[in-house]
């Protein structure tokens, strides 16, 4: 990693370049960096974003329609009435929301508050409990699927947790069942391959 001169030891050139494309974003995104990078937090990019890091990961940075968000891997462990759930199959994520570089500078108390909390759990080592949540229930498409190819079934009962639920969710959320049936087809070579929907 070669960092950015004007922006610290704990920067890094490839996030100055991400910053400058982010268009309509990148006032906001840049004044947002130079918040996470006052905190101390060494930056990198992960998942093809700005990410701060401290241990593990602390905070990210993505330009969204809605706006810049500032999203917070543990924030569900955060106690910040501020932060936003991304949805309801969201077990632990949790961001901020800004629509300008000012408001991203007006709130940056609540940044380093959100910062700091998210700092402690990561050195405490604090995890969020996946498995005290329930596993989604198996579209029929699914359990027919299985029914009919026990390699299939033998890998997707191996997968991660996560990763079952993320094919389950990816499955069931189709309108139709053509669609159902297709996407759980389509899976097959990830799951004995051992890959989640994202990998």
């Amino acid at each position: 990693m070669t960092h950015d001169p004007e922006h610290g030891l704990n920067s890094d050139a490839r996030v100055t370049a991400f910053v400058a494309r982010q268009g309509v974003w990148a006032e906001a995104m840049a004044a947002a960096r130079d918040i996470l990078l006052a905190q101390g937090l060494a930056e990198t990019l992960k998942w093809g974003q700005p990410c701060y890091v401290e241990g593990g990961n602390i905070a990210l940075l993505g330009g969204f329609k809605s706006g810049l968000r500032m999203i917070f891997p543990k924030g569900a462990l955060i106690e910040e009435a501020a932060l936003i759930s991304p949805g309801e199959n969201t077990r632990s994520g949790r961001y901020l929301s800004f629509a300008s570089a000012e408001e991203v500078e007006a709130q940056a108390p609540l940044i380093r508050r959100v910062v700091a909390q998210a700092r402690r759990l990561e050195a405490e080592g604090v995890r969020v409990d996946f498995a005290a949540d329930p596993e989604p229930d198996w579209p029929e498409e699914l359990t027919a699927f299985c029914e009919e190819d026990p390699d299939y079934t033998a890998a997707f009962q191996a997968l991660t947790p996560g990763r079952r639920r993320f094919w389950i969710l990816h499955f069931s959320e189709a309108k139709q069942v053509k669609t159902r049936l297709a996407r759980v087809a389509r899976s097959r070579e990830r799951v004995l391959a051992g890959k989640g929907l994202n990998d």
